[in-house]
């Protein structure tokens, strides 16, 4: 039981897991819970950005604070995709309809306490959250940002995808493919190299591979450089819903060949 005055700072079981809740950070006695979530339990897509590790629930689901509060999560070196190092790591919340958002001041430090694992290989991250939800430790943060989320029947969508290496190294052999879901297949929309605007101020070597059922392509952006503070739009894309219903298009990011980040965007068409 967390206490107003006191605070408290609590570990799951194995050790892989911390939460430290200071002083005045609840207004009122709170029971905190620790556990690892199965993959049917995580919120939107099970493979949500590419977890390295596991997914930690926090709970009371949705309890607020007054105060921030540190999560710090172990991770095994060997959980690493190819091309990442530590220094390429952040850490999210989930909320539940899938969405994510950075905790603040992440930083990976040395060798955490994970248990049965070998302390020789296991690093741990740490950040601030002001609520509770799933956390989860993840490689290139990757966001597709939606300029209109209703829009008439007819008018054009705009999609900005935008990715940002939080590490020290850069990240190479970086593609991103984008998948428009049926329902833009169904209103006759198609993927034209009109409705794609590549970045070539960042990514001047940049190429975009249409696929044949034109409902879905790839970006090859090479290298990605670390960007500590800010996101790097790579492309825009613009297309147009022709009958109501919540269209949506998924982007995955791989890093030599390897899954490593994805997120979501979706428009409203003729819907209040």
């Amino acid at each position: 039981m967390v206490e107003p005055t006191r605070g408290a700072t609590l570990t799951s079981a194995d050790g892989a897991a911390t939460v430290t809740i200071p002083p005045g950070a609840v207004s009122e006695p709170v029971r905190v819970t620790i556990r690892e979530l199965r993959p049917d339990e995580v919120p939107g897509s099970i493979t949500v950005r590419s977890p390295v590790g596991r997914i930690w629930q926090l709970g009371p689901e949705g309890l607020r604070f007054e105060l921030l509060v540190e999560v710090a999560l172990s991770f095994d070196t060997d959980d690493l995709p190819p091309g990442v190092n530590e220094t390429n790591l952040t850490m999210i919340t989930i909320g539940l309809d899938g969405g994510t958002e950075e905790l603040e001041g992440v930083v990976v430090e040395g060798p955490g306490n994970a248990g049965a694992l070998q302390p020789a290989i296991v690093r741990r991250v740490r950040g601030r959250t002001s609520h509770f939800s799933p956390f989860a430790i993840v490689v290139l943060d990757v966001r597709k940002l939606v300029r209109e989320e209703r829009l008439p029947i007819g008018e054009p969508a705009v999609f900005d995808v935008e990715v940002r290496n939080r590490g020290t190294t850069p990240l190479t052999h970086v593609v991103l493919t984008d998948s428009l879901d049926s329902l833009w297949g169904i209103s006759g929309t198609r993927v034209r190299p009109e409705d794609i605007d590549l970045n070539t101020s960042a990514f001047p070597n940049a190429t975009v591979t249409i696929r044949p059922d034109s409902l879905s392509f790839t970006v090859d952006l090479g290298v990605v450089e670390p960007s500590e503070t800010s996101f790097v739009r790579a492309f825009t894309l613009t297309l147009t819903g022709r009958f109501p219903a919540q269209h949506c298009n998924l982007v995955i990011v791989r890093s030599e060949g390897e899954e490593i980040g994805e997120d979501k965007g979706c428009v409203a068409y003729g819907i209040q």
